[in-house]
């Protein structure tokens, strides 16, 4: 029968710390994918909840009504706007404002290296998110790319994007989800 030590039992146990701890122990920033989940899995519990969500491209619309989007899918470009990133650190400046009704989260890239340029949280006075906002800029010879992401809690979420490619024009895109009850 195998034995083994206990010095080596402890090792491998403290080595099997929570991934999902650490992860939120090394976030100096506001997690965005963090965030993306949580809406994800509040709007899952909510069955009663209708949505009400229209599509914009290029200036045509479809609207559709009481439907269950696929939220993983939609808060997709959110989850990747996370600037947590390691490479991102010292890329981000953060400011807090008072508001009369809580408090304002602005972080700012400081230089030209990440693609997420601004995220703005807006809180309640029990530190509640109430508004988020990200937006997001790349560019290169070929084509240059803007998207927005808003999100208001239990009410509205909204990407919207602008692409222009070389040699082949450019397209807008807009989606709108708005919370019905």
């Amino acid at each position: 029968m195998l034995k083994i030590s206990p010095v080596i039992l402890f090792f491998v146990l403290a080595a099997c710390e929570n991934v999902k701890d650490k992860a939120a122990a090394s976030n100096k920033y506001f997690s965005l994918t963090q965030f993306a989940n949580e809406v994800e899995a509040d709007i899952a519990r909510d069955t009663t909840r209708n949505f009400e969500k229209k599509v914009t491209i290029n200036g045509k619309s479809e609207v559709k009504n009481s439907i269950k989007p696929d939220w993983n899918t939609d808060l997709e470009l959110l989850r990747q706007m996370d600037i947590n990133k390691p490479s991102w650190q010292l890329s981000f400046s953060q400011t807090e404002t008072a508001l009369p009704n809580g408090q304002l989260i602005r972080i700012s890239a400081s230089d030209s290296m990440p693609q997420v340029k601004e995220v703005r949280i807006v809180k309640d006075k029990k530190g509640k998110v109430r508004e988020v906002f990200a937006i997001k800029h790349t560019q290169n010879l070929l084509y240059e790319l803007t998207q927005s992401v808003h999100y208001f809690t239990d009410s509205l979420y909204q990407i919207k994007s602008s692409q222009k490619i070389w040699l082949l024009g450019d397209k807008e895109f807009f989606l709108e989800t708005k919370f019905l009850r």
